[in-house]
């Protein structure tokens, strides 16, 4: 296995006292595949993106678990093992390239930089490695780009550039969290595009990090979904969005606007009910109880395992897996 998170628990320290931000979040991940992480806003997705990349905020706190990459535990790593690593073996595309980009350095040092220290290049091999990365992501007339600083870039241009820079030492793992953030949907689908097209040439593993789980579905062979820093459900994608076993699951499919283009006008598209709980003060069972229609008694008062399901090749959190649901609430 390529990338392994087990049991991993994360906390973090603020004025209202200690949150917890991550509670038993595990996965696995192998070489060549896509993963998907999916959910609302503040439901652990950035949060297991960072720890992998060991980039987590001064105030997180570990609880448990380990992130075992090639089989190495990175959470013991000294800090120089885990310098050899980042950026070179797994790499990251942040949220917002305009401002992941630093302002004062052109493209050609802002990449050249990540050659530099992770490849050790002479600047010969720099430049001709960096406009071979610009034309990989598929920026027009690279020599010309060289010297551009990221203000003279566009939207879509900075996250190629971004791009560029994450796939420059041919990391073994690739995490692009919200890669398409306050880009048009035309560039959007291109910038997902190009990554599927990196993933499969370059042989990388990729993890797509969205709260759309249209684009999740699309771009992933596996989905994990996300809520109040648990994993609800995963499985793979095809079988995820044709038969969500978690209500979570199915609630985030009813929100998709794709699916409700037919429907007459003055149609008003499903929501899930509620808000995501305050991580300080969780709610003693299920943590979706309170939003879902699907509850009962003992989801309010006892903590939901997770569920293997083997013959469909899905794990849920959940007391009622969907049918199960259904068929109690009829």
């Amino acid at each position: 296995m390529l990338l392994e998170v087990r049991n991993l628990s994360i906390d973090f320290k603020t004025s209202r006292g200690q949150i917890q931000a991550l509670r038993d979040v595990s996965f696995q991940l192998s070489q060549g595949e896509s993963l998907g992480f999916v959910g609302e806003s503040g439901s652990g997705k950035s949060v297991t993106s960072l720890a992998i990349f060991d980039l987590l905020a001064s105030n997180a706190v570990l609880r448990s678990g380990e992130i075992l990459f090639q089989g190495r535990d990175i959470l013991k790593m000294s800090e120089a093992e885990k310098q050899k690593i980042r950026g070179k073996d797994i790499a990251m595309i942040f949220q917002d390239p305009m401002t992941s980009l630093n302002p004062s350095f052109t493209v050609e040092y802002q990449i050249g930089e990540v050659l530099t220290e992770h490849l050790g290049l002479e600047k010969h091999q720099v430049r001709e490695r960096t406009l071979e990365l610009l034309s990989l992501v598929g920026i027009p007339d690279p020599q010309a780009r060289l010297k551009t600083y990221p203000h003279e870039l566009s939207g879509g241009m900075s996250q190629r550039v971004m791009i560029a820079m994450a796939i420059a030492c041919n990391p073994k793992v690739l995490i692009a969290d919200e890669p398409t953030t306050a880009l048009d949907v035309t560039i959007q689908k291109q910038i997902l595009s190009l990554l599927g097209k990196l993933r499969r040439e370059l042989k990388m593993s990729l993890i797509l990090v969205s709260h759309d789980l249209g684009v999740i579905a699309q771009n992933t062979d596996r989905i994990m979904v996300m809520y109040a820093g648990e994993v609800v459900e995963t499985g793979e994608s095809k079988g995820v969005i044709q038969g969500p076993m978690h209500p979570y699951t199915e609630g985030l499919l009813k929100c998709l606007p794709a699916l409700h283009v037919h429907e007459p006008a003055g149609f008003r598209l499903p929501t899930i009910s509620g808000i995501v709980p305050n991580l300080a003060e969780r709610p003693q069972g299920c943590q979706l109880a309170p939003r879902c229609q699907y509850r009962q008694k003992n989801c309010e008062q006892v903590a939901v395992p997770t569920t293997e399901l083997p013959s469909q090749k899905r794990q849920v959190r959940c007391f009622y897996p969907l049918q199960a649901s259904k068929e109690i609430s009829t």
